[in-house]
């Protein structure tokens, strides 16, 4: 189940109807634990390093349309010992015959309140501001009334279709909030978290045609726990759901990462997305670079036009320096 949202057009082409639906989407990646700017702008500067670069490139369904490709590539750092964080991310999507563009740049910032007489939970607010930039190439679709009264169908019969525009400009907004305990320090194996997050705060007009199509707010949910054994081993089983409108995607994911020498280790997971796809990952970290691959097995009704191929994705992470630990007092919270 890929998270569409608007059908933009319905043409026909040959001598047989074709129903082909162009669909606006909110980028999505398998590995989102690698992306996190793009499902909670809390999760800005979570990381136990002062600054992280990652990057996410997938590729998909090649084998029965043009290529969806989705390309990211996202910067945040830590400052204040952590309490104030901030991030910036640009993503490129590339989807359908008609060549839909889209382009995403957003700046994230985040507080973090740390909770209880030893700082071990935190809690995270994040904003994001920015734009989103669509853009298609009329030239390249098609529409129904282009058939001739024999019923061929002709390019060179005018479409009857206007379109006040091929490039639309969106201003972006969302906001969410993320709440972790870590107490590693103290010897903790398990470290659990959650967040909640909501994009297009202003459900701005997307249409090319001039009327009204508003991109509607999309809200997502995401929660899990590490699990420690030893120094040497942890598991992470989390969750993703992720809703827009009448579409809804719900990720099963379980991570595991095994360190070999010092900092370098061996990730492997899998993860299931509901009625969509069942995904396999691999990836390793030397140092402070790490680089994971995952694989879609498609598992829905559109197994039998993939032959179960779904899409390939890679994503390349690097971070920098230790963060230090903040001085700001913590809010009192009897519990902990």
């Amino acid at each position: 189940m890929k998270f569409f949202t608007k059908k933009i057009f319905t043409y026909c082409a040959a001598n047989a109807i074709f129903i082909s639906l162009l669909f606006a989407q909110d980028a999505h990646f398998s590995q989102y634990h690698s992306f996190p700017l793009l499902i909670n702008p809390a999760t800005t500067g979570w990381m136990d390093e002062q600054l992280r670069v990652s990057t996410n490139h997938r590729r998909q369904w090649e084998n029965i349309t043009v290529p969806f490709l989705t390309s990211g590539i996202s910067l945040d750092a830590s400052f204040l010992g952590g309490t104030l964080n901030g991030g910036i991310l640009a993503l490129h999507q590339s989807a359908g015959d008609a060549n839909l563009q889209t382009f995403t740049l957003i700046a994230t910032s985040a507080v973090v309140l740390p909770v209880g007489l030893f700082r071990h939970l935190h809690f995270s607010w994040g904003i994001e501001c920015g734009i989103v930039q669509k853009s298609l190439d009329v030239s390249k679709l098609v529409f129904g009334n282009q058939y001739d009264n024999r019923g061929n169908f002709d390019t060179n019969i005018p479409s009857q279709e206007t379109f006040r525009e091929n490039t639309r400009t969106l201003p972006e907004f969302g906001t969410g909030v993320l709440w972790y305990y870590d107490a590693t320090e103290y010897g903790s194996r398990y470290l659990p978290f959650a967040g909640i997050s909501v994009f297009h705060l202003t459900e701005p007009n997307e249409s090319f045609l001039g009327g009204k199509s508003f991109l509607s707010r999309r809200f997502t949910f995401f929660g899990g726990t590490e699990l420690l054994f030893g120094k040497n081993f942890f598991l992470a089983p989390q969750f993703l759901a992720m809703k827009q409108n009448a579409a809804m995607e719900l990720n099963g994911t379980i991570l595991s990462r095994y360190t070999v020498l010092d900092s370098n280790s061996v990730m492997f997971g899998i993860s299931y997305r509901l009625n969509d796809a069942i995904v396999a990952m691999f990836g390793f970290q030397y140092a402070m670079y790490a680089i994971s691959f995952s694989y879609d097995m498609t598992v829905s009704g559109l197994r039998t036009a993939t032959n179960y191929s779904g899409g390939m994705e890679i994503s390349f992470r690097y971070v920098w320096g230790k963060k230090r630990i903040s001085r700001f007092p913590a809010i009192p919270f009897l519990r902990f």
